[in-house]
């Protein structure tokens, strides 16, 4: 005893219907919720930044601050947790002086090579390196 084509016809719609209907939930929460909060993150964080250039350039008189080099214990430091080159960087500024330090135990874990260097831009580099 089978069912008829028309059951399974109207099955069939029925199903189509909840995963179209899905597919659309899912993908309006997601461009509305996630999508939303980091375009509302970055711009709080391009206006933190702002802000920041803003103090720097006011407190120097000139953007000659970006190009400060580092001292050589500086480059070693830099992938500390936590570390920070320059005072003007702090938590309300943005970062928690974590991403050198988990970029430095991924290229570890991978056998990669990590470390820090002058920029002939001035400012730092950071040079990558797996083998």
């Amino acid at each position: 005893m089978g069912i008829s084509s028309k059951l399974f016809l109207a099955i069939f719609a029925i199903c189509m219907l909840v995963l179209i209907t899905m597919h659309w939930g899912i993908y309006l929460s997601f461009h509305h919720g996630f999508i939303g909060y980091i375009k509302q993150n970055s711009q709080n964080r391009a206006n933190m930044l702002a802000q920041a250039l803003t103090e720097q350039y006011q407190q120097y008189g000139n953007w000659h601050f970006l190009t400060q080099n580092l001292t050589v214990e500086q480059y070693q430091q830099v992938f500390e947790c936590f570390y920070r080159c320059e005072s003007s960087r702090n938590r309300t500024s943005g970062g928690s002086g974590l991403g050198l330090a988990i970029c430095y135990n991924i290229a570890e874990a991978h056998n990669g090579i990590i470390h820090a260097e002058s920029s002939s831009l001035g400012g730092i580099k950071i040079h990558v390196e797996f083998t």
